[in-house]
């Protein structure tokens, strides 16, 4: 997997946006910053795969209007691991943000974000940590809350009460410290949690764990 560059380099961005004018905006607007640079910008999913392939870079920008987000995400994760993967101009809606989480994205940002939001939503996502609006924030919440009445499943490992918690906001894109706030909990306990739940799911990173459908009837509230 990639290594998160220091604090004096640049991350290298690869965006995906569908209309032209958007497309060139973006770049121009991200190049501009100190922190960033935008090695390509491409206006289909599977240029964006190409790019990303060839170019390798920290963080996709994907445009969320393209057809078949989740499964561009899904084989661009699989091609190029390394890769952070942010979806941009997603509904501010509950349902939407669960969807690109399970799609196995790392970060979004909605769809009435400014330039400034996307900037940090991006060195956010190159850290693996996520912004969160606190109406997001209490609707994870309450879902989180929700899954003490969901049953174990039968046979394997499963998750504890508190790492079904952990699990649903960790799917949902939420940084550790972020979960400690929604939960009441030290953010050590959480990244505790975190830990345990990649072993069971036997995975290695938190994006193979959002992406994840091993315990999807126990952390995903209907």
């Amino acid at each position: 997997m990639q290594a998160v560059p220091g604090p004096h380099a640049r991350l290298s961005i690869v965006l995906a946006v569908g209309v032209l004018l958007y497309r060139e905006g973006l770049a121009a607007a991200l190049e501009a910053q100190d922190r960033l640079h935008v090695e390509g910008a491409v206006a289909t999913m599977a240029d964006a795969e190409t790019a990303v392939a060839a170019l390798q870079p920290d963080v996709l920008v994907l445009d969320a209007s393209l057809p078949d987000v989740g499964g561009a995400i899904a084989a661009i994760r699989r091609a190029v691991p390394g890769c952070r993967v942010l979806v941009l101009a997603v509904p501010e809606d509950i349902g939407a943000i669960i969807g690109v989480a399970e799609a196995g994205a790392d970060g979004f940002v909605t769809a009435d974000a400014t330039i400034p939001d996307l900037v940090e939503a991006i060195e956010r996502t190159a850290a693996g940590e996520l912004l969160c609006s606190p109406r997001i924030a209490a609707q994870l919440m309450r879902r989180a809350a929700r899954l003490d009445r969901s049953p174990e499943p039968a046979g394997g490992p499963t998750l504890t009460i508190r790492e079904q918690q952990v699990f649903s906001l960790l799917k949902s894109g939420l940084a550790n410290k972020e979960i400690a706030s929604a939960l009441g909990i030290a953010e050590a306990t959480v990244k505790n949690h975190v830990h345990h739940v990649l072993e069971k799911l036997q995975v290695t990173s938190r994006g193979q764990a959002a992406a994840s459908t091993r315990f999807h009837s126990t952390v995903v509230v209907r």
